[in-house]
């Protein structure tokens, strides 16, 4: 089992009504606690004081290159450069 605690982020959350420093507990690639301090052992820990941590985020405006400048890129390359 693979696990990463995230430790003393602000965590913003608005569906879970969660605004403040927190940390984060994520066990193969699921979130497991959220809470003021946890203390479990973890695989990973990342220590994100004064970063935001948040279920995610997403770019609303993008410009794809074509028709017309597919020498740069194609719709295929950008796509899968957003997925990356």
């Amino acid at each position: 089992m693979s696990s990463l605690l995230i430790k003393g982020g602000h965590v913003i959350s608005p569906e879970d009504q969660l605004d403040g420093q927190l940390d984060v507990l994520v066990e193969d690639g699921v979130v497991r606690q959220i809470a003021p301090q946890i203390s479990l052992a973890a695989g990973e820990i990342l220590e994100a004081g004064g970063k935001v941590v948040s279920p995610g985020f997403m770019d609303l405006h993008v410009h794809l290159r074509e028709p017309g400048g597919e020498i740069s890129e194609t719709l295929e390359t950008g796509l899968a450069a957003a997925v990356a």
